[in-house]
């Protein structure tokens, strides 16, 4: 199907067209990724040519049609039937002693053999054929080879229909005439070119001849001062050793399947970095002199094997190119090794960009000793693991009740989560990847489903219930757990151990501790009451809380925890706990104040199960506080037989509190939590509760009891407010100097604006008053309606106000106050 090949013997035989459905060339852009990448590119084949060692370079699949293949094959066959006449008749002739000219070289020139050749037309590989064309052109005119001219004959079937200039600049370097001037000159090879008279100026402005440009002044700046080149030159064309070669592939000749095709087509279209990136690594093994440390010998041909096979078997459907996925998870599973064996504090930046899969030089690797003996074992081993299908369906099996919908998604496969993704993966799921890495790799007893258990169960736990947000907590639990590795097949014995101690996962293991010694009660059934715990959608491992609501005197009793275990998770369910009612939040608060303290706030706990943050933030502060802890022990204990309809039964609890306190104005209506929205309230006293619609004050807030009665009292509802032109509830975005209320505006009343402002102050009374805009006196027909009424003025005759204490007389004191307020022309 393919055969290999090197770039002279393609271009001897064939002329080379790159198509104008191809890019412009593109490994000569001036970009810090492409510069990094055509110099470290230019490096490895100038190694590999100046090599003693044997060394080859493989560049992958080249693939195309060739076109006009059977013209070439006829005409061949005819010039060969010519020749055979023609020497027959030369025999003949010389019987006769006649003298007769057979030379038939005007058609057997170099040029007219040239013309006649049939046309490869790359349909991948363009880019690779485009370098190796210009350094076989570069080394064949600056080796100072006899045969130039036949060399320039050869060099000039390449050419690129993309542009007429990129061909017209292909055909000029080709010619003898113009080369022979470069030869020997000093400088920028790129600015010689330019300065030559037939040299186009508008060549310039065509990417592909300046990309050529560019690549030539590599090529010349690597290899100026090396005295080998004529050496090197013959070893590019020496068929024999094949010392820079390729996979040809001509598609007119394949009869595969289409998904082979497509298989030949992704590598191809990705070998830059990564096959970059192999041939890297396989000199930087023999330069680090590392090679015996190396415990797999047959990594190289793996690369290319059963590793390779590793990754298209697990791709996403509809994913062809897949060399990206392969370089990113080799970086990231090498991470995991370089960090735990570091002898020096880790770069916080290398971890950064090798997990975001930003792009890295080569020298960055180097500069780091990034890729050494411990990272490559490591990787390696990982690798093999992943590539026995057998031992892997095993553990995915035994994972099944591990990771789940809580933790991953329930169609999540843990082995395979490096091997189709290039994303980033978050840090706590990384760090889980890498304790599922440590087991495969490190355990001394792989068929044991209790160890294995044991150890991913435990991992899951501290990992997910651990902070592991930023560089420097990723790089602490990669550190702590790589320190367990020695224990990895009796975690539990280790953990329970008096003289334990486990770096950065504390409090996570201490929870840990305990359910090792429940689970390992013989005489009693712990673990299925922990296991569907743990693998609640909200808890997610973190059943501290539960365990401890079901102490007695300091004894866990399995009752109670199954008991609690089944109230909470009814609860807690994103029905329950998401409701727009807030109908948990409610309930809750009729059974006392569990509301935690933040700061200068308390905290109404959101719905977000998202991330451990979202979770700590929330209910985890009413969970881990012993106060609230009693709150809520009292109404889970409300619950009991109340399972059936639990939305129905907390509807109930909220419809028959009746204290008047002020949680009251929280239970009877949703609107002041739903205010809230990240949840805090500011509790200055039960009669100066502030909602707030961030964490701080200095902005959009509102008063407890005015809000609530805008609402409750439906005066939102109020469709005719006349003189007034509208009506709100002001929010007060400004700060805590001014005060929230319900405020009508825009009424004017000989040339003066006026707003009507009712709120509740801290003296336990609602405030209704008139206020001047422009802050002057109030009119006095105004002022004289409003005093039949009851109402006070203040002395500076800019206000007119009434104090109130029943709630119920709210929305008749307004309506009467419109009323009169109207009969004002």
């Amino acid at each position: 199907m393919s055969n290999k090949m090197t770039f002279w013997e393609l271009i001897e035989g064939n002329k080379i067209e790159v198509p104008v459905i191809q890019r412009d060339y593109a490994q000569g852009r001036e970009e810090d990724k492409v510069n990094t990448i055509r110099k470290d590119f230019v490096t490895d084949i100038l190694r590999v040519l100046n090599s003693e060692e044997n060394e080859s370079l493989h560049l992958g699949f080249v693939y195309g049609k060739i076109e006009g293949k059977d013209k070439y094959i006829e005409r061949e066959r005819n010039k060969r039937a010519i020749e055979n006449i023609l020497n027959a008749v030369e025999g003949y002739a010389q019987q006769l002693d006649l003298k007769i000219n057979t030379d038939i070289s005007s058609i057997d020139s170099e040029k007219n053999d040239s013309l006649n050749l049939p046309t490869f037309i790359p349909l991948d590989g363009q880019q690779r054929l485009t370098t190796l064309y210009l350094l076989h052109w570069y080394l064949a005119v600056f080796s100072e080879n006899n045969e130039l001219n036949k060399h320039l004959i050869t060099l000039s079937n390449f050419s690129y229909k993309t542009r007429k200039s990129s061909m017209e600049f292909c055909d000029a370097i080709c010619k003898e005439t113009n080369v022979s001037s470069i030869i020997g000159k000093k400088g920028d090879l790129s600015e010689g070119i330019q300065n030559k008279k037939w040299f186009r100026k508008i060549w310039i402005k065509d990417s592909t001849v300046k990309g050529m440009l560019v690549m030539l002044s590599e090529i010349h700046e690597q290899s100026k001062d090396n005295p080998n080149k004529l050496d090197m030159f013959n070893r590019l064309l020496n068929q024999n050793e094949s010392i820079i070669s390729f996979d040809f592939l001509d598609l007119n000749e394949l009869n595969q399947t289409d998904e082979l095709y497509v298989k030949m087509n992704a590598r191809g279209k990705q070998l830059s970095e990564f096959e970059h990136f192999k041939a890297w690594l396989q000199n930087q093994v023999s330069v680090l002199g590392i090679s015996t440390l190396i415990l797999d010998k047959d990594w190289k041909f793996k690369l290319d094997g059963i590793w390779l096979d590793l990754f298209w078997k697990n791709k996403e459907y509809g994913v062809y190119h897949i060399d990206d996925v392969i370089y990113h998870a080799f970086k990231q599973i090498s991470l995991f090794e370089f960090i735990s064996t570091s002898v020096n504090p880790v770069d916080i930046e290398l971890t950064k960009v090798i997990r975001e899969n930003s792009y890295l030089s080569f020298s960055y690797f180097e500069k780091n000793n990034f890729f050494n003996s411990l990272t490559l074992n490591f990787l390696f081993s990982s690798l093999n693991a992943l590539s026995n299908s057998g031992e892997i369906s095993k553990y995915e099996s035994w994972l099944e009740d591990i990771v789940n919908d809580s933790f991953f998604g329930s169609e999540v496969r843990l082995s395979t989560y490096f091997l189709k993704n290039i994303k980033t993966i978050e840090r706590p799921e990384s760090v889980f990847y890498f304790a599922f890495l440590l087991f495969l790799i490190s355990s001394k007893n792989k068929n044991s489903k209790e160890n294995f258990k044991a150890w991913m169960r435990f991992s899951r736990n501290i990992i997910f219930n651990t902070y592991i947000q930023n560089p420097e907590n990723f790089i602490d639990a990669i550190v702590s757990l790589n320190s367990l590795k020695p224990q990895i097949d009796s975690i539990e014995s280790h953990i329970t151990s008096p003289n334990t101690k486990i770096l950065f996962f504390g409090d996570a293991v201490k929870q840990e501790v305990i359910k090792v010694n429940l689970r390992n009660d013989i005489t009693q059934d712990w673990k299925a009451a922990i296991d569907q715990a743990e693998n609640h959608l909200y808890f997610k491992g973190d059943i501290g809380f539960l365990l401890e609501l079901s102490k007695k005197e300091n004894i866990y009793d399995l009752n109670d925890f199954k008991f609690y275990t089944e109230i909470a998770s009814l609860l807690f369910v994103d029905k329950i706990r998401n409701h727009n009612e807030k109908i948990l939040q409610r309930a809750l608060l009729t059974c006392g104040n569990y509301l935690p303290k933040v700061g200068s706030n308390n905290l109404f706990p959101l719905s977000n199960r998202e991330s451990l943050r979202a979770r700590r933030d929330n209910w985890q502060k009413v969970f881990n506080n012993a106060e609230n802890l009693k709150t809520l022990r009292i109404f889970l204990d409300k619950l009991k037989g109340n399972l059936t309809d639990v939305e129905s039964h907390l509807s109930k609890m909220i419809e028959d509190y009746q204290t008047k306190d002020w949680k009251w104005y929280f239970i009877k209506s949703a609107v002041a939590i739903q205010f809230c929205k990240q949840g805090f309230i500011r509790f200055n006293t039960e009669n100066n509760i502030i909602l707030l619609r961030t964490s701080r004050i200095y902005g959009s807030h509102a008063e407890l009891r005015s809000y609530f009665n805008y609402y409750y009292q439906g005066l939102d509802s109020i469709k005719n407010f006349s003189p007034f032109k509208s009506m709100e509830y002001w929010k007060n975005p400004k700060g805590q100097y001014t005060f929230s209320c319900i405020r009508f505006s825009g009424w004017n009343s000989n040339n003066q604006s006026y707003n009507l402002e009712i709120n509740y102050t801290k003296d336990e009374y609602f405030l209704i008053q008139i206020v001047n805009e422009e802050k002057m006196e109030i009119n006095q027909k105004i002022i004289g309606i409003l005093q039949k009424e009851n109402w006070q003025i203040s002395d500076d005759m800019k206000k007119c106000f009434k104090f109130f204490t029943e709630e119920s007389e709210l929305k008749g004191l307004i309506s009467k106050t419109l009323d009169s307020l109207s009969k004002i022309l």
